[in-house]
């Protein structure tokens, strides 16, 4: 009888755990890489939770930013939204809007007014080594010609100055077809990838 009882408080304990590990609650944004795609990403994400901002380490990049790669202007606009990850799972993310122009102010591309569900919004992923010397923002990005190349991960990180911070532009299209673009090629990026820019809060 009392091996039965053991067992069954054994059960009880490890049915508490179990509660106690997936009790859908509030994570911090910054952790949720790991659920996503690192150590955690095969024990799954509770319905209910919600990664938040809770410590603002998205705020400092909202804003009005702008800065020079080569001879474009690039102004960018982050905005920080409560998004659904699925029906049941919520997060804080930014959202990421662009003007970029040449020297004489003449438009490559402008989605600063596009909604916040359009193909060119770039949409944030994850936030990566918050709080350290190499934290980094990542967005997905599909530029107006995604289809010949210009699609990739932007990325921002802070610098030690809170009016700046640096972006650049890891391309995708490993795997596109360039065989109806034209001179059959990847189009030219209009985000720099090979340095990091600078952009200033405006």
């Amino acid at each position: 009888m009392k091996a039965t009882f053991l067992i069954f408080e054994l059960i009880l304990v490890a049915f508490s755990c179990i509660a106690q590990f997936y009790q859908p609650g509030i994570i911090p944004v910054e952790k949720s890489w790991e659920y996503i795609y690192g150590d955690k990403n095969n024990q799954g994400v509770p319905d209910g939770t919600y990664f938040k901002d809770v410590n603002n380490f998205l705020g400092k990049y909202t804003g009005i930013w702008q800065g020079n790669a080569g001879d474009k202007t690039i102004k960018i606009d982050g905005t920080k939204i409560v998004d659904h990850r699925s029906r049941e799972i919520k997060e804080d993310k930014l959202l990421l809007r662009y003007k970029i122009t040449d020297q004489n102010g003449n438009e490559y591309i402008n989605t600063l007014n596009l909604p916040k569900d359009a193909t060119m919004t770039a949409e944030g992923d994850v936030l990566l080594k918050a709080g350290e010397p190499l934290e980094q923002y990542h967005f997905i990005y599909f530029g107006e010609n995604s289809e010949c190349g210009q699609e990739g991960h932007l990325i921002i990180r802070p610098t030690n100055n809170a009016n700046q911070i640096e972006l650049i532009l890891f391309p995708g299209g490993d795997l596109v077809d360039y065989t109806d673009c034209p001179n059959g090629e990847a189009v030219s990026q209009l985000f720099p990838t090979d340095d990091w820019m600078t952009l200033t809060k405006q």
